[in-house]
């Protein structure tokens, strides 16, 4: 006959055994995630606490633990999109934007540039020094010039070859592709990216270059790439500069400058701030989810009512454990 004093212990090493069980790690409705918060001149908007912040999660509220502001040093990578929708006009402007990016970059920010067209045209590697960048930049620049511009455009292989570059992306860190959003030959799915963006927190930025084709003159998967690429900017918490050559003064109508120039350098420095820095969120879950699940986030004011004219980015979706990273 087992003894009481047996039982107890018996009792209590299978105790530490079931709560360290997947099943049972109670750790899994913790989660942090990078959010975003702007202003209608997406100036960053601080001083928010944990209390300005509320989410829930198929209908029940999410806890936020604590709200903070992190400025920790960044890895960015360049995506310069090289194919052949972009020549002409908009393969120079996106010469130029990517400079204006490198010259706005966040302080301590790391910035890792590659080109693409049908495939990976040429990288280098990440760098602090704007001066290097910009030669690296220019270099790369001639390796992409017209015998490598072709017909086809691989984005989404090129987005996953940014994530997993130099030992692979990691919470906080961005990508900003500047492209006209065209997308007809990747391999990799985009449901399989924008879920490994999620799970480690990576956010994506674009600065779309509008070349105004007709919509209906545009191949059908070139339509449906572009719409995928800007929802998948948006589910990662990330943020898009909109550039048309024809049409509105500036790129975003609060966002004011004499020149339509010095608008967009604005703009592109306020996309560079919001890369460098944000609210890094820790939540409880109300229950552990078991597939990519879709959740919603607001800033309010201490009295709970909505927080004013404020954007707020953030990751749409909350990941099951097994596709969260750390």
């Amino acid at each position: 006959m087992v003894s009481r004093t047996s039982l107890i212990a018996l009792l209590f090493v299978m105790s530490l055994h079931l709560a360290n069980l997947p099943g049972q790690d109670s750790g899994c409705t913790r989660r942090t995630v990078p959010v975003g918060v702007v202003d209608e001149q997406w100036v960053l908007v601080r001083g928010l606490s944990a209390a300005n912040f509320r989410g829930k999660l198929r209908g029940h509220e999410v806890e936020i633990l604590s709200a903070y502001i992190d400025t920790s040093p960044r890895l960015i990578v360049l995506l310069l999109d090289a194919s052949g929708s972009m020549e002409g006009e908009g393969w120079e402007t996106a010469r130029s934007l990517s400079e204006h990016l490198i010259q706005f970059a966040p302080p301590h920010a790391s910035i890792a540039q590659m080109a693409f067209s049908d495939r990976v045209l040429g990288t280098a590697g990440f760098e602090q020094d704007r001066l290097a960048l910009l030669k690296r930049l220019a270099a790369l620049v001639k390796v992409c010039e017209h015998p490598h511009l072709g017909g086809r455009t691989a984005l989404f292989d090129a987005i996953a070859s940014a994530r997993s570059t130099s030992g692979g992306l990691q919470f906080g860190d961005a990508i900003f592709a500047v492209t006209d959003g065209g997308e007809n030959s990747s391999r990799t799915k985009p449901e399989r990216i924008e879920q490994d963006l999620l799970g480690t927190r990576v956010r994506l930025f674009a600065a779309l270059i509008d070349q105004r084709r007709a919509r209906h003159e545009m191949p059908p998967e070139d339509i449906a790439g572009a719409n995928r690429f800007l929802s998948m900017v948006e589910a990662t918490g990330g943020n898009m500069l909109s550039l048309r050559y024809a049409g509105a003064m500036y790129p975003y109508p609060y966002i004011k400058a004499k020149t339509r120039t010095d608008a967009i350098s604005l703009a592109l420095q306020r996309l560079s701030e919001q890369m460098g820095e944000f609210y890094r969120l820790e939540l409880r879950l109300p229950e552990t989810v078991d597939k990519p699940t879709k959740w919603k986030l607001e800033v309010v004011e201490a009295n709970g009512r909505p927080g004013g004219k404020v954007e707020i980015h953030y990751p749409k979706e909350i990941m099951p454990c097994a596709k969260a990273g750390p």
